[in-house]
């Protein structure tokens, strides 16, 4: 019976970490008349108390003007009580780089344009299901190409979204800054940005 259950969890964790692979997808945006490049929802932050859970994402965008749109985007799970609190319309974003010689810097955005939309899912149990809602908190920011720069070559990468009392804070990994350079060398460099 273990071995069901620990297998049903690796195979959970398996399409969970499938799911967070880089993801940039060209297309040509009709109405603007011009070509578009972005990294997907990239998922940096999982957080999970007692009964509710947030997923943080972030979408990186090029511009025409070489400058990135950023969308965070944070899933809460709403549970009875012990709720995250979400993005406002005026929460800064803050990336803190450690530099080899262990000086820092901050990279600190405005965030603007915070959407709420509602969303539900029904859970299944062994012998109960029931519904979930969940409350997805856009927040958009734009950032330029020597800030993305900075992320990927600093060694150390902290972030910090304000998010009313429960902050979104982290370090980015290799695979997160992998992430981001993948974006960079397909979107911006591709588009006729030197190196």
């Amino acid at each position: 019976m273990n071995s069901i259950k620990y297998g049903s969890l690796i195979a959970t964790a398996m399409v969970l970490s499938a799911c967070n692979m880089p993801r940039i997808v060209e297309s040509y945006d009709e109405f603007k008349q011009t070509r578009v490049c972005r990294l997907d929802p990239y998922v940096i932050r999982r957080e999970l108390t007692g009964p509710t859970s947030r997923i943080t994402t972030i979408s990186l965008e090029a511009q025409a003007d070489q400058t990135v749109k950023a969308i965070l985007l944070s899933q809460i799970t709403i549970g009875l009580f012990a709720n995250y609190d979400g993005f406002s319309s005026t929460s800064k974003i803050k990336f803190i780089l450690t530099t080899p010689d262990q000086k820092t810097e901050e990279l600190i955005f405005q965030g603007r344009d915070r959407s709420i939309t509602y969303d539900s899912r029904n859970v299944y149990g062994t012998y109960v299901s029931h519904t979930v809602s969940i409350e997805n908190i856009a927040l958009v920011f734009n950032m330029k190409l020597e800030d993305i720069r900075k992320i990927i070559a600093a060694p150390h990468t902290e972030f910090y979204f304000e998010s009313g009392k429960d902050p979104v804070k982290g370090e980015l990994s290799a695979s997160d800054k992998d992430a981001f350079k993948q974006f960079l060398d397909k979107c911006m460099l591709a588009s006729g940005e030197k190196k």
